[in-house]
């Protein structure tokens, strides 16, 4: 109970990591004028008298403008009355004119602001980005940015990812302007992006360098973490391989080549994107995202419903709702619900912080990183989806940039770290192969021991004495004992009934040369694994030397096996003897130290010893079955 406590506890303290940005980012929308001295525009008219406009290193000009649909205002000299008010970064899909008329998506429009109170003589350098379209912006009347060929039609617009033409003005002496921005026909129904000025931006600064370069820099150390992560992949042993990781890599590294921060870049180096691509793709970088880090935590053991198959099908779906979230983010592009799109895609990986964070709960390995990745994967999925939307005074510049690239560092450590664990592990794995092949010889020269070689050529010789048939069978059983040891050199698994075959025979041949006889008892309930050979003989050969249940009317050696609960095997075998001190039945006996050492390597198994004076013993074997291969 406490640890599901701590758990929720932290899970909500992650999930405040994830939405602390997009939310203080929310609140500067939300409430700028207390915020800052930042004013919206309203009512067509932005009035900055009551705040100082040249102190602001960029200017995002939202709030009301006044619309006109389906007019050029300034290339038709229309001078007639506005259709309406609208902040640019909606969609005029379903606004009503004030005849009552709705407004399809498609068409095109005139925006109109004015700008009062500006400080005369301030540098005006304008950044106008419509997402998708072409369009010319106009300073009281003049061109001074355009990007493309807008036309009346979709059919013959051009569109370009850049301005194709662009002039620096100065604010007026009395410091009024009138901005009018022609945008092209277009299926989306609106801009998205209202003009920017640019009141101290200067080629060479830091926020120069950051938005040109920093991208490509980001972008390069992911693609080369992700290469060096192939590479390491590579070099490992194909069982101990594991390609979630690396293709996670990958993908951020695809998932950041278009993000917003490279398409800007590559804007400003007046490279030809298109915006939807971009968009397509990033939605695309976002599910593949997403489903692989199902994978990865799946793959070490942070959640799971069962049983694989079951663990399957829920991948599979949430990879199929991941998909039909995309294409519904994709194709409502201009419809006010866009966002909705984007925000379940994020909250959907919810589930995987929980678990994340119920692993550091466990102090598992490396669920304290993958929480971080998780939080930090779903505070950039937000942060780039807060462009499409209308909750914003600024954009989220260079943010995919710098969380990309941390991300892709706790990737690469999680991954090096992984294979230093890989490495780690063959290293170790060899030295038990080497030090199982110096057990093995030394358990094959202890297996035919001299004196019960000569008892059983005893046994054999009265045998014949008392008639040829006796004697047959029991040279019949000492050479299928003898065939059973050879093999055993060359074989280190064989089936559970056959090593109770080996010891029903050893038992029969210990029986030849007692008068009386020991009693074998076999209650097998599970039989279908492997086991190393002649690994019980020991045990039995232990019973029959120390026990003597053959000196006891009811005496018997009892050989059990069943599986458990949790699905492991155990084999228990069992005497009701005189027992023994099993404090010092180890350093006395080597054959039961050869038992518990081999079973150790090749099958991680544990040997328990319960004996007690005249009580008799149980020797317990519990280990994981290894199934025979299926012919």
């Amino acid at each position: 109970m406490k640890k599901r406590l701590r758990t929720i506890l932290l899970f909500f303290a992650q999930f405040i990591v994830v939405i602390f940005g997009p939310l203080a980012y929310l609140l500067t929308s939300y409430f700028p004028h207390v915020l800052f001295t930042y004013q919206e525009a309203v009512d067509g008219v932005k009035d900055c008298t009551s705040y100082a406009l040249k102190d602001n290193t960029w200017e995002r000009l939202t709030g009301e403008w006044s619309f006109y649909y389906n007019r050029w205002i300034v290339t038709d000299n229309d001078e007639g009355p506005r259709d309406g008010v609208i902040d640019p970064m909606s969609s005029w899909a379903g606004y009503s004119l004030k005849d009552g008329t709705v407004l399809p998506r498609e068409g095109y429009a005139s925006y109109k602001l004015d700008v009062v109170g500006a400080p005369s003589g301030m540098p005006l350098v304008f950044d106008y980005l419509a997402m998708d379209g072409a369009y010319n912006l106009y300073l009281d009347g003049s061109l001074v940015v355009a990007s493309g060929v807008p036309t009346k039609s979709i059919s013959t617009t051009k569109k370009a990812s850049f301005f194709t033409y662009q002039r620096n003005d100065i604010v007026p002496e009395d410091g009024s302007f009138t901005l009018v921005c022609e945008l092209a026909a277009n299926d989306h129904g609106g801009s998205f992006s209202p003009p920017c000025i640019v009141a101290k931006y200067l080629p060479g600064t830091v926020e120069d360098f950051l938005t040109k370069l920093f991208p490509f820099i980001s972008g390069t150390l992911i693609f080369a973490l992700a290469a060096s992560s192939l590479t390491l992949f590579l070099s490992q042993g194909k069982k101990s391989r594991d390609r979630s990781l690396v293709s996670t890599l990958f993908v951020l590294f695809f998932y950041f080549f278009f993000s917003l921060d490279t398409l800007n870049a590559l804007r400003y180096f007046r490279v030809p994107t298109i915006w939807r691509a971009f968009q397509a793709c990033t939605i695309i970088g976002e599910i593949l995202l997403s489903v692989l880090l199902f994978v990865c935590l799946h793959k070490r053991g942070y959640w799971s419903l069962g049983n694989q198959k079951r663990d399957r099908i829920t991948v599979v779906v949430l990879g199929a709702l991941f998909v039909g979230l995309g294409f519904g983010a994709y194709f409502s592009y201009g419809f006010p619900f866009e966002r909705y799109f984007f925000y379940i895609m994020t909250f959907l990986l919810l589930p995987l912080l929980y678990f994340s964070c119920a692993s550091v709960i466990k102090k598992k390995k490396e669920s304290f990183l993958f929480t971080a990745v998780l939080s930090l994967l779903m505070d950039i999925f937000i942060s780039e989806g807060l462009p499409y939307s209308n909750y914003r005074t600024t954009v989220t510049y260079l943010i995919s940039s710098f969380l990309c690239l941390f991300i892709a560092l706790l990737f690469f450590l999680i991954f090096w770290q992984e294979s230093a664990a890989i490495r780690s592990g063959e290293e170790e794995r060899q030295k038990l192969k080497e030090d199982f092949a110096s057990a093995k010889q030394e358990a094959l020269r202890g297996q035919i021991k001299p004196h019960f070689v000569f008892n059983c050529l005893t046994a054999i010789e009265d045998s014949y004495h008392r008639d040829r048939a006796s004697g047959d069978k029991a040279i019949t059983m000492f050479a299928r004992h003898l065939r059973t040891d050879v093999d055993s050199m060359d074989i280190d698994l064989v089936p559970f009934n056959q090593e109770l075959d080996a010891i029903l025979n050893y038992v029969n041949l210990e029986n030849l040369r007692l008068e009386k006889k020991f009693q074998v008892l076999f209650d097998v309930e599970y039989q279908d694994f492997l086991i190393p050979p002649l690994s019980l003989q020991p045990l039995v050969e232990n019973a029959i030397k120390y026990s003597k249940t053959n000196e006891k009317e009811d005496g018997y050696i009892q050989i059990r096996s069943f599986q458990t609960d949790d699905g492991h095997v155990e084999i228990d075998v069992e005497d009701n003897g005189v027992g023994f001190d099993p404090s010092e039945i180890f350093s006395s006996s080597k054959g039961l130290a050869n038992v518990k050492e081999r079973m150790a390597l090749l099958l991680k198994a544990t040997l328990m010893i319960e004996s007690h004076p005249n009580e008799g013993t149980i020797c317990r074997l519990v280990f994981l079955p290894k199934m025979p291969e299926s012919k």
